[in-house]
């Protein structure tokens, strides 16, 4: 299958021009590849093919400039089903380019629309944006609309403190071991006599290899 205008709802030539909102883009190599893959991924699951092998070309689209006309795609298509594949594909991108686009999901007629309009916004971070679906007819739409919380610590603590499960200890106690080298009124390591035997020794032996009438330094 073939991304034709019929299919997209507007041409995507290489000098083809689209606009969204007040402005204006061209469609790029970048945005041409990402209409043929999202025309693909349509044709793989209307024939009940496997997506898999088209994930390392999903990936890649964070890569390229393609948010218009992908924007644009979401937009024009008179496919439903190619409509959710755009906006999936949109959310994958980079950028702030087709939000707008996405906004306006929250008053389309088809929940599966919304999920997946609320859900790519989620993953651009836009919950400015994300306020539209906040009221949605729909809890799971809802749920993708609430912001992250940020839970105190104590009540994280808490809660994980009540999923442990108490369990008997052996009372036996272990010494804990003192070095005999510390001196704790004054915090400080008591140094061995071995230690001073072993300096003057190696003193000794340096005086006795020096020659007559040289003093060691």
């Amino acid at each position: 299958m073939r991304p034709t205008k019929q299919l997209l709802g507007f041409a995507a030539g290489e000098c083809s021009v689209i606009r969204l909102a007040q402005d204006r883009y061209r469609v790029g190599s970048g945005g041409r590849r990402a209409l043929r893959l999202a025309v693909e991924l349509l044709e793989r699951a209307e024939a009940g093919r496997s997506l898999f092998e088209l994930r390392g070309d999903i990936r890649r689209i964070r890569h390229q400039i393609c948010r218009a006309p992908l924007a644009k795609l979401v937009e024009a298509t008179p496919n439903p089903h190619l409509r959710r594949i755009a906006i999936a594909l949109l959310g994958q991108c980079g950028g702030h380019v087709g939000t707008q686009t996405l906004r306006a999901c929250a008053g389309a007629a088809d929940v599966e629309i919304r999920r997946a309009a609320a859900k790519s916004l989620r993953r651009m971070n836009e919950w400015l944006a994300l306020e539209d679906f906040s009221h949605d007819a729909s809890l799971q739409v809802r749920r993708l609309a609430a912001p992250r919380g940020n839970y105190d610590y104590r009540a994280r603590l808490e809660r994980y403190k009540s999923r442990l499960t108490p369990r008997e200890v052996s009372a036996m106690h272990g010494e804990v071991f003192m070095s005999p080298t510390i001196d704790w009124k004054t915090s400080r390591r008591i140094r061995p006599a071995s230690l001073f035997r072993e300096i003057l020794e190696r003193i000794r032996r340096t005086v006795r290899r020096l020659p007559s009438g040289q003093k060691p330094i």
